[in-house]
């Protein structure tokens, strides 16, 4: 079993060619993890999880955004 472990395909880069990306994995592949990464991506990665049956969602603070005020 493969599992994708992470892919921000909910990403507006993603737009055009997010439903091609998710048909050319391979068979094999179990699950893609979308980690969010800031308050906006939430809706995006929830969306894309609920139209997927291979994508996950895992909502969390991005270890590349500094959050001084989330305590």
């Amino acid at each position: 079993m493969l599992i994708g472990t992470h892919a921000h395909f909910y990403a507006e880069e993603f737009n055009d060619d997010r439903a091609e990306l998710l048909q050319v994995y391979p068979k094999e592949l179990k699950w893609i993890l979308l980690p969010n990464i800031d308050v906006e991506s939430i809706e995006p990665t929830l969306r894309l999880a609920e139209s997927s049956s291979i994508c996950l969602p895992m909502m969390g603070l991005h270890p590349a955004n500094e959050y001084r005020d989330w305590e």
